[in-house]
């Protein structure tokens, strides 16, 4: 009844009602607070922003864990913040921490650096992917749309180091996978890794699929940089 309605919305006008409201780039400084100034252990694992291909509406949204490493905050608050604008500003609208297991037919290879290898920054991380089992006719190019990069350190941090876009001129694979390895190329320098060993982890995402397809695993030491 009208009375009833005047009535109702007179006591939620005197209610008091607080009201947050961030963009999906306001937001991870919200969670850095928490890591830095609140004790809390977040890590980045998943997240949607609103810019993500076929996304309805405005929404962003994040997946968070309690990390187990007992690092400083803020040196967790850094992690969380450069692991954020590397994905940004990466041009993929989906972030994802590397799969623990990668199942498909395709083919992802890493010729840099070498299982093994001891390199200083910054360094080169290259090689070429494809997904044979897209439809041939529906793609033709690799299949592979991104590749993204990772840095597993001895205490188990995962370091987002970028996702970079195939397309790279590959010539010498067309004779072991066809006309579609031509453009399978993929390069990306890596810089500010801290000295260490790593397992650095390497993933194929398909375009197809939206998921990553492949990956590989192998260990690097960084060394310093020594300066005169």
């Amino acid at each position: 009844e009208p009375s009833a309605r005047a009535r109702w919305l007179a006591w939620h006008r005197e209610r008091s009602i607080h009201v947050h409201c961030w963009s999906d780039d306001e937001f991870p400084d919200v969670i850095a607070h928490l890591i830095g100034a609140m004790g809390h252990t977040w890590e980045l694992v998943d997240a949607l922003a609103t810019d993500a291909e076929d996304l309805t509406g405005g929404e962003f949204g994040y997946v968070l864990r309690r990390s187990p490493n007992q690092v400083p905050a803020a040196e967790r608050t850094d992690r969380f913040l450069t692991e954020w604008r590397t994905w940004r500003t990466s041009g993929r609208p989906v972030f994802t921490r590397p799969p623990a297991a990668a199942q498909s037919h395709a083919v992802l290879v890493v010729d840099e650096p070498q299982p093994g290898a001891t390199v200083e920054p910054p360094f080169l991380v290259g090689g070429w992917a494809l997904d044979p089992d897209v439809d041939e006719e529906a793609v033709t190019d690799s299949g592979i749309d991104m590749v993204e990069v990772w840095a597993v350190a001895e205490d188990g941090m995962e370091i987002f180091l970028g996702a970079i876009p195939t397309g790279g001129l590959r010539p010498d694979t067309v004779a072991a996978v066809g006309e579609r390895g031509a453009t399978a190329g993929y390069t990306m320098a890596v810089a500010g890794l801290p000295a260490g060993t790593y397992d650095l982890v390497v993933c194929a995402h398909s375009a197809a699929r939206h998921a990553c397809v492949a990956a590989q695993n192998h260990q690097i030491i960084v060394r310093p940089i020594f300066t005169s």
